[in-house]
């Protein structure tokens, strides 16, 4: 194999590796992330509506972004249009016609990416028991509440900043690093296949 072909193939190597570094959740749909009540949640007290969290958010679209639930006997106890909130748009959430009675309901969902372009659906289901003796979502935890967060102490806060260092995106420094040197492979070897000599080494 020539020097040039050598080298042009090496590129090839590394801009698939670049590929391989992103994470899978991009190229994801707007699937199921977490709900209120939760998956599979025993609530003792009847939900007024369901709210749903979606892994992307969604496409502003009539009739694309969906909930609907169904009671204990097949009826349907949601009402007609799914609500997108307009400051989270990973956020779907859809009111109950009247108070939920006992049993077990099914919540069966639908989206349309932003992302993507590309349709989702799903179902999970939770329970209303008022003689529950503990509310219970094993799933997922509960959707976060309305009340203020207590102000960390300075150990507390010192180990949220190194949390936060954890969790920065490394592989974007390392995919930045990859396709720089793909970039100079695919030059050096477009100059060797055109017969161009480099300096001396």
């Amino acid at each position: 194999m020539q020097r040039g072909a050598r080298w042009l193939a090496m590129a090839v190597i590394g801009v698939a590796a670049v590929a391989g570094l992103a994470p899978s959740r991009i190229t994801a749909h707007a699937s199921y992330d977490r709900s209120e009540p939760a998956a599979d949640a025993v609530v003792r007290s009847a939900p007024e509506r369901v709210d749903v969290w979606f892994t992307q958010e969604m496409f502003r679209r009539e009739g694309e972004n969906t909930i609907s639930v169904v009671g204990p006997g097949g009826e349907r106890v949601s009402d007609d249009v799914a609500v997108l909130d307009n400051e989270d748009r990973t956020h779907l959430s859809v009111a109950m016609l009247g108070r939920l009675g006992p049993g077990e309901y099914t919540v069966a969902w639908r989206t349309l990416s932003a992302v993507d372009g590309d349709t989702a659906d799903g179902t999970f289901r939770f329970t209303v028991d008022p003689l529950a003796p503990v509310a219970t979502a094993p799933r997922d935890a509960e959707a976060p509440n309305s009340a203020p967060a207590p102000r960390a102490s300075a150990a507390e806060a010192s180990s949220l900043v190194a949390d936060g260092a954890n969790r920065f995106p490394w592989w974007l420094l390392l995919a930045g690093a990859a396709v720089a040197a793909s970039a100079a492979l695919m030059v050096r070897a477009v100059r060797h296949s055109a017969g161009i000599e480099g300096p001396p080494e």
